[in-house]
């Protein structure tokens, strides 16, 4: 099991899920996400502090567990924030809407963020089924 995450980037999505006037700081709501999400799959008896979540006081455990230790996750977009900050905390980084033309230099860019911010780089948290891939589309053959 792999999970796609995201900020989510249009306004109409934030009514549809009751979460009204919030669009602005979607940056910040993703982070505190992402670490409630880590923080409650990751740890035994989490506890973790969330400004937006409320609080894991340690007194819960999420079962059943992972079957692997832990959900890979990989970023969609860049949910309002830096690679850097993707690379450090996810497992992937899935961006879209591209031109083959365009995706060489993204991907140099990405490989390099990730060897600066990782120690033995993303790939080794990945299950061996990821890879790196690109897809792309055209309306007439």
């Amino acid at each position: 099991m792999v999970l796609g995450i995201s900020s989510g980037d249009r306004p109409s999505e934030y009514p549809a899920f009751g979460i009204e006037g919030d669009f602005e700081t979607r940056g910040e709501r993703f982070r505190d996400a992402f670490g409630m999400f880590r923080a409650s799959l990751q740890e035994v008896f989490a506890v973790h502090d969330s400004e937006r979540f409320g609080r894991l006081d340690g007194s819960l455990d999420l079962l059943p567990t992972p079957p692997h230790g832990r959900i890979p996750a990989i970023v969609t977009g860049r949910s309002r924030q830096d690679l850097e900050w993707i690379a450090r905390h996810a497992d992937g980084w899935l961006y879209y809407f591209v031109n083959p033309e365009h995706l060489a230099p993204i991907v140099s860019t990405w490989r390099d963020v990730v060897q600066r911010e990782t120690q033995s780089g993303i790939l080794s948290r990945l299950p061996k089924a990821c890879s790196s891939t690109w897809l792309t589309t055209q309306i007439t053959p």
